[in-house]
């Protein structure tokens, strides 16, 4: 859902981020803060107690929700107190600087330990190369459906069709939507009608097929 592999043309904050990616490394080495946005237990408590339906303040919790997980205009509103309760959980200041370097190189590849020390020798060591490798997406042997959308800022269409000619022998079903934004696929009201059934439907019959 959302399949996010190359992102030279994602949309999202990680656009406006991407070219102080190096910044960002450097400020996290220097105060050894290792986490992205992490999980504050107060913070997340007020989130979820102001962030209600028909809050008067819902209109700022909509846009705080927009910060965070996107656009999403099917999300159903009564949730959100309880996303915000739980959103953002933190990730790792190296994982928000690679998706930088992605973003600013459009290559799907491991980090590049050049870009932060300015010196090929750290890759030489972890790769055994100056540059780091490119994930071979193509090697992929699993069975995969596909879903995703022309309005998803995240996994932008144009970074989709390049996934899809990687692992085109693999996939068995491909679902297309215009109008779902990158968090509807597992948030938004319609998600039970128009996603949820064929992933069902497939896990249903790779049951029945392992059965006979």
């Amino acid at each position: 859902m959302a399949p996010i592999a190359h992102i030279g043309n994602i949309l999202g904050v990680e656009k406006v981020i991407a070219p102080y990616t190096h910044d960002i490394q450097i400020l996290a080495d220097v105060v050894g803060y290792n986490d992205f946005l992490p999980y504050n237990g107060y913070v997340h408590k007020l989130e979820s107690k102001v962030c209600v339906e028909h809050s008067l303040k819902e209109e700022l919790c909509d846009e705080l929700s927009k910060a965070v997980v996107g656009n999403a205009d099917k999300l159903n509103k009564s949730r959100i107190g309880v996303i915000m309760a739980h959103c953002p959980a933190g990730v790792s200041s190296q994982d928000m600087v690679h998706f930088g370097q992605m973003v600013n190189s459009d290559l799907m590849q491991a980090f590049d330990y050049s870009l932060v020390e300015n010196d090929t020798t750290r890759n030489m060591d972890k790769y055994g190369q100056d540059t780091p490798p490119i994930y071979d997406v193509s090697k992929l042997q699993v069975p995969t459906i596909m879903f995703h959308s022309a309005a998803d800022q995240e996994a932008d269409p144009t970074d989709v069709a390049w996934l899809i000619t990687q692992i085109s022998d693999v996939i068995v079903e491909d679902h297309y939507y215009t109008d779902y934004q990158h968090t509807d696929f597992i948030w938004a009201l319609q998600a039970a009608e128009d996603v949820y059934p064929y992933i069902i439907a497939y896990i249903q019959k790779e049951e029945a097929k392992a059965k006979n």
